[in-house]
């Protein structure tokens, strides 16, 4: 008979210790949802806040955007102008070079009909003296026949 009353005792602890867990299980279990249900809710309020918080600041937003554009125009405009200016001062050296080029090439010019003239004199001396002077060397290329 001890062994049928062991297992009348065991078969007790058995059905203690499931409902023991059971109820623990359910505890756990409500708890969670309770959880579950209060983060919800705490997340639909941070939602509103947010939203809240997002539609009185538009207007901040959109002004601090409109001035950030202003700025990034006023830069570009800047830009503009002094990309300008830098072209006007280029085009005032292109003309100045030119200048300078021009008077180099007359100042050439005039130096070799200088020259020019001081052969011709040379070469009028050399037949007044009855020298025969050669005759001039074609320049160029010669033409095929």
């Amino acid at each position: 008979m001890a062994y049928a009353q062991e297992l009348k005792n065991l078969v007790a602890e058995i059905k203690t210790s499931h409902r023991d867990r059971t109820a623990y299980v359910k505890d756990i279990k409500d708890t969670t949802h309770e959880l579950i249900a209060r983060f919800r809710k705490e997340l639909q309020e941070m939602a509103k806040d947010l939203k809240d918080f997002l539609a009185k600041s538009e207007e901040t937003r959109k002004k601090d955007f409109a001035d950030f554009y202003k700025e990034i125009q006023e830069r570009v405009k800047a830009v503009k102008e002094d990309t300008a200016k830098l072209m006007k001062d280029i085009k005032v050296d292109i003309g100045a070079i030119k200048r300078t080029v021009a008077d180099l090439l007359a100042d050439y010019a005039a130096e070799r009909k200088e020259a020019a003239r001081y052969w011709a004199g040379l070469k009028g001396a050399e037949a007044a003296a009855g020298e025969v002077a050669p005759a001039p060397r074609r320049r160029g290329r010669r033409r095929k026949k």
